[in-house]
């Protein structure tokens, strides 16, 4: 009977460990809660264009500085971020097939080129002339308008599912090894 002990503790050990390690999405930098145009870039590490488009955003921060947000996510080297990538192009209905990718309020632009920077200028400049109730934020739609969390883990019911199955495997081991031991 202590063997069971020690199997049931390493079955549910085992069964909880890759939820408990679980990380979600997360932007290269904090975000801040301001009147801002969010401007959303995801992004590869060591990718040229997407140092391209950083540089630009960075040259821009002395006269446009105050009227956005720029937010990174790392894609590359950080699976959450991927994931969380591929559900922006899910909510988008648009296939995303590379970095950089940038999103502000309801346009985005795949790739960035010098020929983007005026486009990209006159979102930033509409979107901050909106009331930021009126914005549209990819990230809050997703949130609440998507039932798959963009966060890595799992509901409720999924855990009551694994501790149910966890269990059942468990007595049927204890019936098997009482059983065994009977017979012994």
């Amino acid at each position: 009977m202590k063997y069971l002990k020690y199997i049931f503790v390493l079955l549910l050990s085992l069964a909880v460990l890759p939820f408990a390690v679980n990380a979600e999405a997360k932007p290269d930098a904090e975000i801040k809660d301001t009147n801002e145009v969010k401007v959303y870039l995801f992004r590869g590490e060591g990718c040229p264009h997407c140092e391209e488009a950083i540089e630009w955003f960075n040259s821009i921060e002395k006269e446009y500085g105050s009227k956005f947000q720029l937010i990174s996510y790392e894609t590359w080297y950080n699976e959450d971020n991927q994931k969380l990538l591929d559900q922006v192009g899910k909510t988008l209905k648009q296939e995303i097939s590379g970095v950089p990718f940038i999103i502000i309020g309801q346009q985005n632009w795949s790739g960035f080129s010098s020929n983007m920077e005026k486009a990209i200028l006159a979102e930033i400049d509409a979107e901050y002339s909106m009331e930021p109730s009126e914005r549209f934020d990819i990230m809050e739609h997703l949130v609440a308008g998507d039932e798959e969390s963009t966060e890595a883990g799992f509901d409720s019911t999924s855990f009551i599912v694994l501790v149910v199955a966890v269990i059942v495997i468990g007595a049927i081991m204890g019936i098997v090894y009482i059983n065994k031991k009977k017979e012994a």
